[in-house]
């Protein structure tokens, strides 16, 4: 997956979000279900997430479309998420 296409669909869902913790209930839904273009799969997405979290990515890039969360905030979100992807056993 390229990565701007990676950083609409994750940045995208949380605009809305008031939290990081609904932010993070919401795009493990969006994946796990494959609904709203996250049809890429569980596996792809852990290591897109994985691939960020070890990296210096800087996670503030993931407020592009307007969510504002702060990078400490982005991290708790991608880790949620890849947690749960994990106790799903994706």
């Amino acid at each position: 997956m390229k990565f701007e296409q990676a950083k609409n669909k994750i940045g995208y869902p949380c605009l809305y979000s008031e939290s990081p913790e609904d932010a993070t209930s919401n795009l493990l839904r969006l994946i796990l279900h494959k609904q709203c273009g996250f049809d890429e799969g569980a596996s792809e997405w852990s290591h897109q997430l994985k691939k960020w979290l070890d990296s210096n990515f800087d996670l503030s890039e993931l407020n592009y479309c307007g969510a504002a969360f702060r990078p400490e905030q982005w991290r708790e979100i991608l880790v949620g998420v890849l947690r749960g992807l994990e106790r799903n056993g994706e």
